[in-house]
């Protein structure tokens, strides 16, 4: 499933704030403690350790956000990624 981020405030007609997945990648999203948004890419079967986030949004750019969220089974196996 792609990620889709809703905004508050109207944006550039380029930015639609939708990442596709496809060609073996996946984006998935992290709601971070500070209520920022992560979009990671993943490629392949997992994320590296300390990848950094594709975008990062504030709390105020966003309201809403569907597709797949981060989670373990997108890390490798007794890995700390993410706090």
């Amino acid at each position: 499933m792609s990620v889709s981020v809703k905004f508050i405030h109207a944006v550039d007609p380029a930015d639609k704030g939708r990442y596709e997945d496809g060609e073996d990648r996946q984006y998935l999203y992290e709601i971070q403690a500070e209520g920022s948004l992560a979009i990671y890419e993943k490629i392949g079967k997992h994320l590296e350790k300390g990848q950094a986030p594709h975008v990062v949004y504030g709390p105020s750019a966003w309201f809403r956000v569907e597709g797949d969220p981060l989670g373990k089974k997108d890390q490798k196996p007794g890995q700390v990624y993410f706090a």
